[in-house]
């Protein structure tokens, strides 16, 4: 209640941004796996007399990428969090607005007989 609503928009924004970087992280962590299949079908071929040299360079590249990436996504995750936590719970229309629950509260229904406890 009595919040801005357009927290909204940008924690929309922010969830946005995260699952486009988690998906850009695992299209690289797929092309990494793809490389490594590359290199290992290439030393079976060779019997290990191929150092696969480019592709050991190309797969130390596109980690680096995803190590860069993977903060990027972290970074993305906590922005998006962060605004989650500023979010409040929904309340109903009969709760009554006020600053003091015990002063406006008000009861709603009663089970049973209430209990009287005695200070000893």
């Amino acid at each position: 209640r009595f919040r801005d609503p357009a927290i909204v928009d940008k924690i929309l924004d922010a969830d946005q941004k995260w699952v486009q970087g988690k998906f850009e992280l695992d299209e690289r962590r797929r092309a990494v796996n793809k490389v490594q299949d590359s290199i290992k079908v290439k030393k079976k071929e060779s019997k290990g007399q191929d150092p696969c040299t480019e592709l050991v360079e190309e797969k130390t590249a596109l980690e680096q990428k995803i190590q860069e990436q993977e903060e990027v996504v972290a970074q993305a995750l906590t922005e998006r969090d962060t605004l989650l936590h500023k979010v409040g719970n929904l309340v109903h229309d009969s709760v009554p607005v006020s600053k003091d629950e015990e002063k406006d509260n008000e009861i709603a229904a009663l089970w049973g007989a209430p209990r009287i406890f005695e200070k000893y």
